[in-house]
């Protein structure tokens, strides 16, 4: 059981490391790891790879702005999907992660309108006679 001695539970004496690192390991990239792993390592790779990132995302930009100068209908609609497919990517990979959000929000919001009705209960109560004071709680 963990703290059953007293070096695992010590930060400057435990035998095991204390805190593990959580960086991601460029060594082990893949297409597949973007594809099927975290759009947060898309950002990984535009911090670590700046260069060759800014350059695909310059001529993306200046594609779109000859097309759209030029009226090419074709290009835009590939860059307009294209586009919209990297959102749907970041949308459905972090889907989870939004319901949680969303989720805590949502009993942070209810935790919060409870709190309010006990303050206003304990903040009132020495008005209130017993029969009032029962049929607030």
């Amino acid at each position: 059981a963990l703290g059953g001695r007293e070096d695992e539970v010590d930060v400057f004496h435990a035998q095991a490391p204390y805190f593990l690192p959580l960086t991601p390991d460029f060594s082990k990239w893949r297409a597949k790891r973007v594809v099927l792993g975290s759009w947060r390592d898309v950002i990984y790779l535009a911090l670590v790879f700046p260069v060759p990132c800014s350059a695909i995302a310059g001529a993306l930009a200046a594609l779109s702005a000859i097309s759209a100068a030029r009226k090419w209908r074709f290009v835009q609609s590939v860059l307009h999907r294209l586009a919209l497919g990297g959102l749907t990517f970041i949308v459905l990979v972090s889907a989870h992660r939004a319901y949680f959000a969303l989720a805590c929000l949502l009993i942070c919001w209810e935790c919060r309108i409870l709190e309010l009705k006990a303050l206003r209960f304990a903040r009132a109560f020495s008005r209130l006679n017993p029969r009032q004071r029962w049929h607030w709680h």
